[in-house]
């Protein structure tokens, strides 16, 4: 490239800590030191305001600028500022332009496909939380109302010396601007949230009563269903079982789930197969017990024996 005289009179480098924090260090070189305070003044003007002026009031730490070194010849300036994706973006312009290289550097960021901006439109409500020096952390993102409404509470009982909110992200022409949607009021201890996000979290608890409800009548139901059926010998060794098991979907609706468990040496010494066996017990069980917590001992299982053996003969007789 070829570059204007200006671009190499200003170098800057870019370093991010626990992945907030921001500090760029810009190099000067100048003819003088009164020339280089000139123009720290105005370069810290100009980086502070272009990122400030788009910071919501509390949103985040301001930008501030801090002179290292005043030289002769050359000069040190700190920028500290919230790394934040619009934040950057801002600094990299003013770099350019800084620099002079405003007809040379055309920055392209990615038009495919960002699963970064997938990831923030499912879970557009952030909760964040502020502490008394101004560093504002991202506590979660969540997908509904409900979820951030809750976790504003939480943190707040966390955090209690901080500022909790919960906010959505939305993009201007001048980058993303942050809309506040619940803050956490130390004073009334309880989550004030703005009329629409407020009614949206009511219909969604509302909701999740008439959910948590179904869940209990068909826990009850499934619970009164669900059991173990288990064949015992007459020594009272089980030699098949059936275990039921409850299983709760998301909605509500419950589900018996069953396996069955052989002893199939011992079944082979009582002359069937675990299969038939297990079959017919299930269902003298189930016609006893609805499918209940059943016990057959010793005695019911010489007459399921019998009962097998006398379907085999029939249907040996019929093929004859």
């Amino acid at each position: 490239m070829n570059v204007s005289p200006e671009s190499e009179t200003i170098h800057a480098q870019l370093n991010v800590h626990e992945r907030t924090d921001g500090r760029l260090l810009i190099t000067l070189a100048h003819q003088n030191q009164r020339e280089g305070q000139q123009r720290l003044t105005e370069l810290a003007e100009r980086f502070t305001t272009t990122i400030n002026k788009t910071i919501p009031e509390g949103a985040e730490k301001e930008a501030k600028a801090t002179i290292i070194q005043n030289g002769s010849r050359s000069s040190e300036l700190e920028i500290a500022f919230t790394a934040n994706r619009e934040n950057l973006i801002r600094v990299e312009k003013t770099l350019i332009q800084e620099r002079g290289l405003s007809n040379y550097v055309q920055v392209q960021r990615p038009i495919e496909k960002d699963y970064n901006e997938d990831l923030k439109r499912a879970t557009p409500f952030i909760v964040a939380y502020q502490e008394a020096s101004g560093r504002e952390y991202i506590a979660g993102r969540y997908k509904k109302e409900i979820d951030a409404y809750a976790a504003v509470a939480e943190k707040a009982l966390e955090k209690p010396q901080a500022q909790v909110s919960a906010y959505m992200e939305i993009k201007t022409l001048e980058g993303a601007q942050k809309v506040e949607l619940a803050h956490y009021d130390q004073e009334s201890q309880k989550v004030i949230a703005t009329p629409e996000f407020g009614k949206r979290v009511e219909e969604q608890q509302k909701q999740q009563e008439i959910q948590d409800r179904q869940q209990k009548v068909g826990l009850a139901a499934a619970k009164a269903n669900a059991g173990d059926i288990k064949v015992v010998d007459r020594d009272g060794n089980t030699v098949a079982k059936t275990e039921y098991t409850v299983e709760i979907a998301a909605n509500g609706q419950t589900k018996l789930r069953k396996e069955s468990q052989y002893d199939q040496e011992e079944l082979t010494r009582e002359g069937t197969s675990g299969k038939d066996l297990q079959t017919a017990m299930n269902k003298e069980v189930a016609s006893a017990t609805g499918a209940g917590k059943g016990n057959v001992d010793g005695a019911d299982l010489k007459d399921t024996k019998q009962d097998i053996s006398q379907q085999q003969e029939s249907k040996r007789g019929m093929s004859m």
